[in-house]
């Protein structure tokens, strides 16, 4: 009961409601906010009430005919540069050709990796620490992201260092997303990774040694992973949180590689032709190192042992782990791989 109080005496006090900000402002953005609220417009984060809708101002000037790169993947980093020289060969190989890196203050070599494939033209980044504890710093860097790609690339994939984007079909994504342009986003399912028995960290590449994910297809399978979007910049109208965005055809929040509607990002559709793979645990050790640092999209700690935060982390662990299958689809790209990281050694 005591929890529950806590949730929702958050949710009832999103930004700008402090009474020294002044009673006229104070209730202006209240009734601000149950407008939006009412409207789907604008959602809170049950736990933690930061602001989960950032509009975006409409594109000015003339749209190009032809845009100078056809997909390109925006991300927020923190301390990833273990495998982060793989992730980006990986797209690279699967027809990405501009990156968007935003470094939220890490402290291990991820720097030195962006600025190397800086100076190559292929990764523009920025400095993006945590800001305002009511903002939430992935979103922000998310519009960020569309402003700075609008009008400059067709397709924008939004994903994480631990996700690898990829088509199954040993086709470039570029290819298989010329045959979506008429639509404004696309939604891609999460393949989930576990440890593949690895306690330790194994060496070697990450796509190669954690082949083993969930089977959501298994009868006892509860789980229902999320999903990232492919967005085309110029159509997208709002950011609403970190996995969909509003376009046009909203509320719907883009289409599955088979054009089925989706309307929320636990829907789930068979996928063939473009595969999300989400190396969610990596290593028991990789996981309980994970566990107690801070998190890069959000900015809060989940170490107490009653947070609800750490809770879900570790039943997404364990509902992982209890149905497994391999999978190796991406094993196709392993040879150019390493050719290009041989090349590119930093």
């Amino acid at each position: 009961m005591k929890q529950n109080i806590k949730k929702l005496s958050r949710l009832l006090k999103p930004p700008g409601m402090d009474p020294r900000h002044g009673l006229k402002k104070t209730y202006r953005n209240i009734f601000f906010g149950l407008k939006k609220i009412l409207s789907g417009e604008l959602r809170l984060d049950y736990i933690y009430g930061k602001t989960g809708y950032h509009q975006i101002y409409p594109y000015e000037g003339r749209i190009p005919d032809r845009f100078r790169h056809e997909f390109s993947i925006a991300a927020i980093v923190r301390n990833e540069g273990r495998h982060l020289q793989e992730w980006i060969e990986f797209h690279r190989i699967g027809g990405c050709t501009k990156f968007y890196i935003y470094d939220n203050s890490s402290t291990d070599n991820t720097r030195d990796i962006l600025k190397y494939y800086e100076t190559k033209g292929l990764v523009e980044w920025v400095d993006w620490p945590h800001m305002n504890p009511w903002l939430h710093t992935q979103q922000l860097a998310y519009c960020h992201a569309i402003y700075k790609s609008r009008g400059k690339t067709r397709w924008l994939a939004f994903i994480d260092a631990d996700e690898f984007l990829f088509s199954p079909e040993d086709r470039g994504l570029e290819k298989v997303l010329a045959g979506y342009t008429d639509l404004p986003a696309l939604i891609v399912y999460w393949e989930m990774f576990g440890t593949s028995g690895h306690r330790t960290r194994p060496e070697g590449l990450l796509t190669e040694n954690f082949t083993k994910k969930l089977d959501i297809s298994h009868p006892g399978n509860t789980y229902h992973p999320l999903a990232k979007s492919i967005v085309q910049p110029l159509r997208v109208r709002a950011v609403s949180n970190v996995h969909c965005f509003q376009t046009e055809v909203w509320p719907i929040i883009g289409y599955d590689e088979n054009r089925i509607p989706v309307s929320t990002v636990s829907d789930i559709h068979p996928q063939k032709t473009i595969q999300l793979n989400h190396y969610y645990t990596k290593s028991k050790q990789d996981w309980d190192e994970r566990m107690s640092r801070t998190w890069a999209g959000s900015g809060y700690r989940i170490m107490d042992q009653d947070s609800p935060k750490l809770a879900s982390y570790k039943s997404v662990y364990d509902d992982i782990h209890r149905y497994e299958t391999e999978d190796t689809a991406c094993h196709y790209m392993l040879p150019e791989l390493r050719r290009q990281l041989k090349e590119n050694l930093i």
